[in-house]
């Protein structure tokens, strides 16, 4: 039975929206209720940078580094309000 609801679908009691691709590989997306934001990403300069693979992945599933939201980081930079404190 397909799913077309507007929810993810659930496989083996995990939400797919969870997930993300990495090497072929399944890779968990960042909880940032359980895991530490230092561990997994770093800045540089107006580009975050996963550390781990659950960084990398985080990164590429929500489109963290496009040239809109890299652009806006600049001119935060600019206007001394980024990196947030």
């Amino acid at each position: 039975m397909r799913n077309t609801s507007s929810r993810p679908s659930r496989v083996g009691g995990h939400c797919r929206s969870t997930k993300g691709l990495f090497g072929g590989k399944l890779y968990s997306l960042f909880n940032p209720r359980e895991q530490n934001w230092h561990r997994h990403f770093g800045w540089e300069h107006t580009i975050l940078v996963g550390k781990t693979k659950t960084g990398v992945v985080t990164i590429q599933v929500f489109n963290i580094n496009n040239p809109a939201r890299v652009m806006l980081r600049e001119n935060l930079l600019f206007e001394g309000r980024f990196p947030p404190k």
